[in-house]
């Protein structure tokens, strides 16, 4: 009789230890996988698994400036085109070069690039990685960086809003750009020129970015109009960059290839 006592109660014994052990290696093989870290025996440090899993799909932005929220190390919250309360999780990709922002191309992974982002204002916000978009006319996240759509096309911005103190762009869409050395490519299609269509600088000799001119030798009725810089022969005119002052650069306006509207 107490042989057959002692027996049950180990066999009670064994089924409660083998229910405690089993029953904690289910709920850490739970919890792994909820937190995105996976557990090797032997090991005393979780092993972080692929960044993807652990980046949220939204955040939540609680001032103007770039902060982390909810997003991993190496990752900003960025303001999302359409709502600039709520954002994305943006993995930082940029590095100084001679005191300037440059792209650090080796970051970014799969279909995204290294792309300038922007502030509303269009001001630069920061380097980040960003889908490239494929197709014309459709969404894109970077305005005016050559990353942000692929093929040659241009992501500009095409919705202007008068705003104070500054205005606001918005509408990022990937356009095909046009101007007098480069026509559009499709003959039924012309080179058109809304609202939101971009200005370019004459590039410079030696490396310079603009070419400065003189509004008095460029009008086009005046007599010494031979002395102005700008190649007017590709679209370039000098434009005034102070009111009420004799010095301005040479730009031109680029164009965008579509479809003329026929009048109603």
């Amino acid at each position: 009789m107490g042989y057959l006592f002692f027996a049950r109660v180990f066999l009670v014994i064994l089924q409660m230890l083998f229910w405690l052990f089993g029953c904690a290696r289910s709920i850490t093989q739970f919890n792994d996988e909820t937190y995105g870290v996976q557990i090797t025996h032997g090991e005393s440090k979780p092993k972080m698994l692929a960044a993807t899993h652990m980046i949220p799909d939204s955040c939540t932005r609680r001032h103007e400036k770039l902060h982390r929220a909810e997003c991993p190390k190496g990752y900003f919250c960025v303001a999302r085109t359409d709502d600039a309360k709520s954002g994305s999780c943006r993995r930082e990709c940029g590095t100084v070069v001679d005191d300037r922002l440059g792209k650090r191309r080796d970051v970014c992974e799969g279909p995204e690039v290294c792309s300038l982002l922007r502030q509303r204002n269009l001001s630069a916000l920061g380097m980040f990685c960003v889908r490239q978009q494929n197709s014309r006319d459709m969404p894109c996240e970077a305005p005016l960086d050559e990353n942000a759509c692929a093929d040659g096309l241009s992501c500009l911005p095409t919705l202007r809003t008068s705003s104070f103190p500054e205005d606001v762009f918005s509408h990022y869409r990937c356009k095909l750009e046009c101007s007098l050395d480069k026509p559009c490519p499709n003959p039924d299609e012309t080179c058109l020129f809304p609202k939101y269509a971009r200005k370019v600088k004459q590039p410079g000799k030696g490396g310079k970015a603009q070419v400065s001119c003189a509004i008095s030798l460029c009008q086009e009725s005046h007599a010494r109009a031979d002395g102005c810089p700008c190649e007017r022969a590709l679209g370039y005119c000098c434009e005034q960059l102070i009111p009420g002052v004799d010095v301005g650069i040479c730009v031109r306006k680029l164009g965008v290839c579509g479809i003329p509207r026929a009048p109603v």
